[in-house]
């Protein structure tokens, strides 16, 4: 009496959705193995520096992947997340392993990036709450603008390659362009919120005043990497 009677064809087509659900995280377990091998093939002394980020990798992907699974997310989704993931942190060993670079992988910085990650997660049903207030839309696209205006006036060169997307706080430096690309993704997060009724025509003009506040601030600024992932993810929310 406390559960809700489903016929035998909505439980087959329930389980099947859950073969599939834990087949995309066992997949991303497996990638992240196939992964440390190509880095391994490339560097060994990468090899070993990607090693060492397996085991809080995999702890992370086992127990997030399994909160995930029972609270019946996109499991499809969740796989291309910890793949992207995987996919930075072999990239980063790789290049310091090969190329000269001014800061090398840090594991304090990887725990640190971790730790966030983790406070995120737990935090997930607060931020979904606030995205859903009409007002979150507009607060981020001031906090864009914020991030910009702070680069322009205190951002710092710390690479030598006339961009100046970093800040100083302390002995502490902060690429400021990596918080507009979450403050990116909390915007069209919050723009198209279910429970949010704006018309086509307001989704276009905010959506294309947010991009072009990340235009011209990354041109200000020289930075037009950061740029093109936010383009593409612009494109990718409108059309996609």
């Amino acid at each position: 009496m406390f559960f809700k009677k489903t016929s035998s064809l909505e439980v087959e087509e329930t389980d099947t959705r859950s073969g599939k659900d834990a087949i995309w995280m066992i997949t991303s377990i497996l990638f992240t193995f196939l992964l440390g091998g190509f880095v391994f093939w490339k560097s060994m002394n990468a090899g070993i520096q990607y090693l060492t980020t397996l085991v809080p990798l995999l702890l992370v992907i086992a127990f997030s992947g399994t909160y995930f699974y029972n609270k019946s997310a996109d499991m499809r989704m969740f796989a291309a997340f910890t793949g992207l993931a995987a996919i930075g942190i072999a990239l980063q060993v790789i290049i310091d392993a090969q190329y000269q670079v001014i800061s090398e992988f840090s594991m304090v910085k990887y725990f640190a990036g971790l730790a966030i990650a983790i406070v995120l997660i737990l935090m997930y049903r607060m931020i979904r709450k606030a995205l859903n207030f009409n007002y979150t839309t507009y607060f981020l696209l001031v906090v864009a603008a914020c991030l910009y205006i702070a680069l322009l006036f205190f951002g710092k060169d710390t690479n030598g390659y006339g961009t100046t997307a970093w800040i100083k706080i302390g002995p502490v430096s902060l690429q400021l362009t990596d918080f507009a690309k979450i403050t990116a993704i909390l915007f069209y997060s919050s723009l198209f919120s279910a429970r949010k009724t704006y018309s086509n025509r307001s989704i276009l003009i905010l959506s294309s005043i947010f991009f072009i506040v990340n235009f011209i601030g990354s041109v200000l600024i020289h930075e037009l990497g950061s740029f093109y992932i936010l383009y593409f993810l612009h494109l990718s929310m409108l059309y996609i």
